[in-house]
């Protein structure tokens, strides 16, 4: 019996060089790099997007719960720059008693209605402030003073692009007249 013995490769079977080999890695190497540092770049950014309009909308939100409250004051009974404390007017003449209030070390701003649980309505914040105005534009000297309440709230979570801020100011509807009161 005589062995099969391979004769010489034709040139189109042969394998790559080693040389081959280097100057195809060398070529395709870099190309993936910048390939997978966009992608990263890319998808990092869309995260801080999503952060940020995240953080915006519940700012806008707790905006808007803020603005509904506050047209519907009918008294109030303590305020602090952090907060407040108030008697809404309901429908079918019913009231109903509304706490606004910022927690500065958790960032967050509850709101709580009656002897209920409290409401996270926004979490993720750097500032809140509330300010209460009487008729004549001046701070408020009591809480039967106030004509006017002014909110701001900063939102600025880690991996944000950016911080989001809102401001919000709502005149009171049930308040004594400049000149009709002893404020």
């Amino acid at each position: 019996m005589k062995a099969d013995i391979p004769g010489p490769l034709r040139a189109d079977e042969r394998g790559f060089l080693l040389a081959e080999l280097s100057v195809a890695l060398a070529v395709i190497l870099p190309l993936m790099l910048i390939f997978t540092g966009t992608l990263y770049s890319l998808t990092k950014t869309q995260t801080q997007s999503s952060v940020t309009m995240d953080a915006a909308d519940q700012v806008r939100y707790a905006m808007q719960q803020l603005q509904n409250d506050l047209q519907s004051v009918n008294e109030v009974i303590q305020y602090s720059s952090t907060g407040f404390s108030a008697v809404l007017d309901e429908p079918n003449d019913q009231t109903e008693t509304v706490e606004w209030s910022y927690n500065q070390a958790a960032g967050t701003l509850e709101r709580k209605v009656g002897n209920g649980p409290g409401e996270i309505i926004a979490s993720g914040l750097s500032g809140v402030s509330f300010k209460y105005l009487e008729p004549s534009g001046s701070s408020a000297s009591d809480n039967s003073c106030i004509s006017r309440v002014e909110v701001w709230i900063e939102a600025d979570p880690a991996g944000a692009l950016a911080s989001y801020t809102e401001d919000l100011g709502v005149n009171l509807h049930d308040v004594a007249i400049p000149g009709e009161d002893s404020c």
